[in-house]
């Protein structure tokens, strides 16, 4: 280890053993990392290595040309099978790697439409391709990392050296889709801040800006899991062809593992992102349109009784709710939302993806595209899919995604007497109408849509904090959106009174 800070906490966590570079003495290390190496500290981490041995580098500094040199560096010192990659936006905070290479035309259009997903709320969206032509014109890339390995010893008895990963993800889709591996461009784009956020590769071919796969790997074998899940959703979804026509899905085209975990590669969809939309479109022509898709979607599936959804839809999450606002001495809550589902009895059960966002939706006219199936199931409770992809879909508009003025969003779409809240709740009756819910059962499903996400959301916070607090319960943005419609839910029964 020759770094510190942030890079070195990282790979302490995944390292059984590791040894500061500064130590003397001769190491055997699988891995050598250097932060801002010097030509010392870059002959010193190969001399530290293992034949077959990986490096990995991070190198700072906006000087013309820097992708060349640091190859030759590397090179000099007998490196071999160098990758470099730009780091978006910084190596500390970085959520995208590009390869940092001389650029086609078609390229830069990959590099700027990507780019211009994390810079929409900035103001300098308008300078953004000028100043990436610049960085491609004099490879002006202000954060590089960079892969390379130590050549295997002559006779070494341990084989080839093993094939990188993007050399073999691009081999697998090659092979699968019939194209050239030289055509492929991957871009590697890290998942959120979590531990069960995926890494995804975004697959081009030739340059072209059109995003054709996406390729995802769990960050962790403890949550290879839910990317089982997912693939199984998209097949199962793949051979109901009523529901692969009402909106558009991701097909799966390679399913397969490396070093112990599952890689899932599946289709891109065509489209705009939802996120994109809610920002410049009216909210009641949404609310239609993304109704009527999620409604044809769900069918008309026949009603099942109480007892055979309610142990495995509502039960455990009523149990977890109480347990997780039991740590914060809660008590009233979890028996409340018990008391106003239990007027529900039969329901039909349909499709659910079960987070059902603006971010993991594309629409192409009135077409409706969801990918991310990790949580889909087939038979869930109707009409909590469209509740919280309409909520977000607000809270988006609003800017509140997130943030404890989402309630002040989400009080709109409970009031009939704005637009609006007259859309969303129009929206949910159409709905219901067309799958077979009844009227009454509305409210109820919508206190059920947010009884498990807000049981997530409480759970996630005391993962992250340990120590529960009157602090982190403020925290929560779903557990006021749920107390919201307790509230409505409680009105509306004294008023039928």
């Amino acid at each position: 280890m020759f770094a510190q800070g942030l890079l070195a906490e990282a790979v302490r966590l995944v390292a059984e053993r590791m040894v500061d570079g500064r130590a003397t003495g001769a190491h055997q290390c699988e891995l050598t990392v250097l932060q801002r190496p010097d030509r010392a500290t870059v002959s010193s981490g190969f001399a530290a290595l293992v034949p077959g041995g990986a490096c990995y580098s991070e190198w700072s500094g906006l000087f013309p040309g820097a992708p060349a040199r640091i190859r030759a560096k590397l090179e000099r010192e007998g490196f071999t099978g160098v990758r470099l990659y730009w780091m978006l936006p910084t190596a500390d905070s970085a959520r995208a790697w590009f390869e940092a290479r001389s650029a086609k035309p078609g390229y830069r259009k990959i590099v700027r439409g990507i780019i211009a997903q994390y810079a929409a709320h900035s103001g300098a969206t308008g300078l953004l391709p000028l100043a990436l032509d610049t960085a491609f014109a004099l490879d002006l890339f202000p954060s590089i990392c960079a892969t390379c390995y130590k050549p295997l010893s002559d006779g070494d008895s341990r084989g080839d050296a093993p094939v990188e990963f993007p050399n073999w993800l691009t081999a697998g889709i090659a092979q699968r889709a019939g194209v050239s591996a030289n055509d492929l461009v991957l871009v590697m784009r890290a998942g959120g801040e979590f531990v069960q956020n995926k890494v995804s590769w975004l697959v081009f071919v030739s340059d072209s800006p059109e995003l054709r796969w996406v390729a995802k790997v769990p960050r962790n074998p403890a949550v290879a899991g839910a990317l089982q899940r997912e693939h199984d959703a998209l097949r199962l979804l793949a051979d109901d062809s009523a529901r692969s026509s009402a909106i558009a899905l991701p097909k799966v085209l390679m399913w397969d593992e490396r070093d112990g975990l599952p890689v899932l590669v599946q289709t891109a969809l065509d489209g705009e992102s939802l996120n994109s939309l809610a920002r410049r479109n009216e909210f009641p022509d949404l609310a239609r349109r993304l109704g009527a898709a999620l409604a044809e979607f769900a069918g008309s599936p026949p009603a099942a009784l109480v007892v055979e959804w309610w142990p495995e839809l509502v039960e455990p999450w009523l149990e977890r709710l109480s347990d997780a606002l039991g740590l914060f001495g809660e008590k009233e809550l979890a028996p409340a939302v018990r008391e106003a589902l239990s007027g529900v009895d039969a329901l039909p059960l349909v499709w659910c993806h079960n987070d059902c966002t603006p971010w993991n939706a594309v629409m192409e006219g009135n077409s409706l595209g969801l990918f991310d199936w990790e949580d889909g199931v087939e038979e869930g409770l109707p009409l909590v899919d469209l509740v919280y992809l309409l909520a977000n879909t607000a809270f988006v508009a609003d800017g509140t995604v997130g943030a404890p003025d989402a309630v002040r969003s989400y009080r709109r779409l409970l009031d009939p007497t704005d637009p609006r809240g007259s859309a969303f709740l129009g929206s949910l009756a159409t709905y219901a109408r067309a799958v077979g819910v009844r009227v009454e059962d509305v409210p109820r499903l919508r206190i059920a849509t947010w009884l498990a996400h807000t049981t997530q959301d409480l759970e996630i916070i005391l993962e992250a904090a340990g120590e529960p607090s009157p602090q982190l319960l403020a925290s929560s943005v779903c557990l006021p959106l749920l107390r919201a419609e307790l509230e409505v839910f409680g009105a509306g029964s004294d008023s039928r009174a």
